[in-house]
């Protein structure tokens, strides 16, 4: 007896290797591939399919059920009737970090760790074709790395990649996010453990997105979610199955292009059927694309791009993580060149959530836009700054690889300049009594 054709039309971001595609949203006379028909054996084959629409219709009878198919299975969140209440994961945020060391003596470790970080990455791109547990445990390593470093001191390695990494390129995205994704948890008390994991997922998003066609990031808005950043994360799965990663890793992985209004990809999960995660790193990585698009020169102020995701407040993210996003970067994060109350520009190199307008600023230009000769370390709120503040953000002056060798060697004098006066003081009470 003869099977009847059995299709259904799907999301390109549905696609699995083993599904047979019967038809395109163009003619397959247009397309690269010889017959009208193809069985997707691989996910290149997927990302080539999905650059001729957002649909395609399989048939069900011819597709395959094979061990790929299921290897590329999503992991799944919980769905919101196994959830008590909402933002169940503020049970989960129990930590309080303290800044362990002064940036100065933060600063050569985190240097020396971004150079790492990218050493693995350029290690990992010679062949993306065959990604391979050393590599994986590569990524593990430096993603503790970067959680370690920020926990000792937030504001390091987030001063270091506004010179260090340039925009435009995925693995720098991904580093940034990495570290936005740190700073937030860190802020939120999330465990090390469970910040350990989120960053190695975020990392390993790499590598799927890598095979995205530049076309796609041209036409990329970060509030478009599209089926291509789903495929890139079966192609991150589908590399990742036979490397033993942490399932809570995959997890986060295959989740975290989904959104809070089940408007994402690739399962359309919502609201707190998304691992919190994996939502503060979808989070994290629209911020960086709004921050720095992809293949644009020119980058939105921090400002604007905070005020762009806040509008996304119960839309694509949960407006419980935006706002704890916004308490954790402030508008002023290290690296954020800003104009000072009494006219002067500088550069912010260390903040608190107690100091956010009376930051440590490393001044570069006088009140009349004149770049000084020798930079100068102010502590806005103390000594001749008792009366100044961040008045707004600058985006006229850029800072370059010679600014910021010579922010960091007046960063390191000032820092030995605060521990001699401890020290003085001490002797001197010492001495009283």
């Amino acid at each position: 007896m003869a099977k009847y054709l059995v299709t259904k039309k799907i999301d390109a971001a549905e696609l699995r290797i083993g599904m047979y595609v019967t038809s395109l949203s163009v003619p397959w006379s247009a397309t690269e591939f010889p017959l009208e028909g193809v069985l997707i054996k691989s996910s290149l084959d997927i990302v080539k399919i999905s650059r001729y629409g957002n649909h395609v219709t399989i048939d069900q009878n011819k597709s395959h059920s094979s061990k790929a198919v299921t290897k590329l299975a999503l992991p799944r969140a919980i769905t919101n009737t196994q959830t008590n209440s909402k933002n169940i994961w503020r049970r989960l945020c129990t930590e309080k970090y303290v800044v362990e060391k002064p940036i100065a003596k933060q600063l050569k470790s985190a240097e020396n760790l971004l150079v790492r970080v990218r050493d693995v990455f350029e290690e990992l791109k010679k062949d993306l074709l065959r990604v391979e547990l050393h590599s994986i445990e590569n990524i593990k390593a430096v993603s503790y790395g970067i959680v370690s470093s920020l926990l000792e001191n937030p504001n390091a390695l987030l001063w270091l990649t506004k010179v260090k990494i340039q925009q435009g390129k995925i693995y720098d995205h991904t580093i940034r996010c990495a570290i936005w994704a740190t700073l937030m948890g860190r802020s939120m008390g999330i465990k090390q453990s469970s910040l350990n994991t989120m960053i190695e997922a975020i990392l390993l998003s790499g590598i799927g997105k890598a095979y995205l066609p530049r076309a796609v990031w041209r036409k990329h808005h970060p509030a478009e979610m599209k089926p291509e950043f789903a495929i890139s994360i079966n192609i991150t799965l589908e590399k990742l199955g036979h490397c033993h990663v942490d399932q809570r890793v995959l997890t986060i992985v295959a989740n975290m292009n989904e959104r809070y209004d089940g408007s994402g990809y690739p399962s359309r999960n919502l609201q707190d059927g998304i691992p919190y995660l994996a939502q503060i790193a979808g989070l994290v990585e629209t911020f960086d694309l709004l921050l720095h698009p992809m293949l644009f020169k020119k980058r939105r102020a921090f400002g604007q791009a905070l005020s762009q995701l806040y509008c996304f407040r119960d839309s694509l993210f949960n407006a419980a993580l935006v706002e704890e996003f916004i308490f954790a970067t402030g508008l002023y994060p290290a690296g954020t060149i800003v104009v000072l109350s009494n006219g002067c520009r500088g550069v912010v190199v260390e903040q608190t959530k107690e100091r956010r307008i009376r930051a440590t600023v490393a001044i570069t230009h006088d009140a009349q836009d004149y770049r000084l000769i020798r930079y100068e370390i102010a502590v806005l709120g103390e000594g001749k700054y008792q009366e100044v503040t961040i008045k707004q953000e600058a985006n006229l002056h850029q800072i370059n690889a010679d600014d910021m060798n010579k922010i960091n060697q007046l960063v390191s004098k000032y820092q030995q300049g605060v521990v001699t006066n401890i020290l003085t003081s001490t002797k001197q009470l010492l001495s009283r009594k």
